[in-house]
């Protein structure tokens, strides 16, 4: 089968399935991402984009979309408490990758994200929660919550923590989070947090 007739099914679109939308529709592939909430919106803050991100943004013109959303610093700092761990130089990192070291609020990069596969020719369908899934036969066939169905040839799951992908797969699995080098608390303190120093 050739990419030119493979038909993609995205569930989720957060970052990595708007993401994997644009990579992937890039390869000749048509692409479907279904999404269960009524408007696509990312909680959080600011986001990192280090060199190796930030070159598919700009190979899938996401930077020209985001434009000066996207922030450049001059360092960036790990704290444990009142100590020092790590320090970051972006410029260097710039100069050794050929990439820059963004910062971007997450969703204005899930809106520039969504513009982009749209005009790859991806087709976002929001307000549509996937509730049952069937691959036993060549095609993997989805049903949403208010009854539509949709036929893949494959499906990538990129639904996040409660997963109906990953739970169809590997039934009762939950994701542990890598890391807690970002700000956190644990027993009311603040344990770790990284500073940007902007210019």
């Amino acid at each position: 089968m050739s990419t030119a007739t493979l038909h993609v099914g995205i569930i989720g679109g957060g970052i990595g399935g708007l993401a994997a939308a644009i990579a992937i529709e890039r390869s000749g592939a048509k692409v479907t991402l279904l999404e269960a909430a009524k408007e696509l919106g990312e909680i959080g803050a600011g986001i990192q984009m280090y060199p190796n991100i930030s070159r598919f943004l700009i190979r899938w013109g996401v930077s020209d979309i985001l434009g000066s959303q996207l922030v450049t610093h001059k360092y960036c700092n790990t704290w444990f408490g009142s100590e020092l761990v790590a320090h970051s130089d972006p410029q260097w990192m710039a100069k050794a990758t050929g990439f820059p070291w963004w910062v971007v609020r997450r969703d204005h990069l899930l809106s520039a994200l969504k513009e982009s596969a749209e005009k790859h020719g991806a087709e976002v369908i929001i307000a549509t929660r996937i509730v049952e899934i069937d691959d036993s036969g060549k095609r993997v066939a989805v049903t949403s919550e208010d009854g539509r169905k949709f036929s893949f040839d494959f499906v990538v799951g990129a639904d996040g923590l409660k997963s109906i992908i990953r739970n169809h797969i590997h039934p009762g699995v939950m994701p542990v989070a890598p890391s807690k080098s970002a700000a956190y608390i644990e027993n009311g303190f603040f344990i770790s947090i990284i500073r940007f120093r902007f210019t």
